[in-house]
């Protein structure tokens, strides 16, 4: 019986120590995730604020969060190995878009949500490649 239970103990450690190691191991850390999950949020934010007709100075809030954010896309997920040169145009033109957004007169709503599509046509076309 205290054989079993010892038996049973070194089971236990040994899955907790796999588990800590394959943990230690995944590539994706906080970084790229917190990046990702910003980045949704305020986009998500500055649509709803377009499509209520409410282009004030909160929704320019949230599009300069987006343009500090797309600086952070290229150093939260490169290296990335052979596909480097690829992601990389992705985060510049995601960059190029959400400066553009950051620049346009977030006033006029029309002129608003062009430029919050442009910012989803990036991230949809970046996350066709590489999302999995």
């Amino acid at each position: 019986m205290k054989a079993l239970a010892w038996i049973l103990l070194g089971l236990m450690i040994g899955a907790f120590a796999t588990l800590s190691v394959l943990n230690a191991l995944r590539p994706a850390t906080a970084f790229p995730k917190g990046v990702m999950a910003l980045f949704g949020h305020h986009l998500g934010a500055a649509r709803d604020q377009v499509t209520a007709g409410k282009c004030d100075a909160d929704l320019a809030r949230h599009v300069e969060a987006l343009a500090i954010l797309s600086r952070d896309v290229r150093p939260a997920f490169l290296p990335i190995g052979e596909q480097d040169e690829l992601f990389g145009d992705y985060a510049d033109k995601l960059q190029q878009a959400a400066e553009s957004a950051r620049q346009t007169a977030l006033t006029d709503c029309a002129e608003a949500g062009e430029a919050l599509g442009r910012i989803g046509d990036s991230c949809k076309a970046c996350h066709r490649d590489f999302k999995s």
